[in-house]
């Protein structure tokens, strides 16, 4: 999820999922931070993909895949394993716990 900026008395934000990006805009602020509450526990607020480019997916296992990214600030190399949260839930992992974060990691 991400938060667009106020555009003239226009809240919003948007979701992307697989390539696509959806956009949620309402002239009321109290309707969009109701839409944003109950959203924030099945979304990832994140600027992630603005700060890193994916370079190409260097790994794979049963419900997450690592990417090698690159910081696009100072273009050192990252190692990034992606989580869904859909994965989690449907692989029977009962006891995986995910919060809504993310931790990187130099890639050597």
């Amino acid at each position: 999820m991400k938060m667009l900026p106020n555009n003239g008395g226009v809240f919003g934000f948007s979701l992307s999922k697989n390539g696509n990006t959806y956009e949620f805009t309402t002239k009321d602020e109290n309707v969009m931070k109701r839409w944003v509450t109950e959203l924030k526990g099945i979304c990832i607020l994140t600027t992630f993909h603005e700060e890193y480019k994916a370079i190409k997916m260097i790994g794979r296992g049963s419900f997450a895949k690592v990417y090698l990214v690159e910081a696009k600030s100072t273009g050192k190399s990252y190692a990034v394993k992606a989580f869904t949260k859909e994965g989690i839930i449907f692989s029977n992992k009962s006891n995986a716990k995910v919060k809504n974060s993310f931790l990187v990691t130099p890639y050597r």
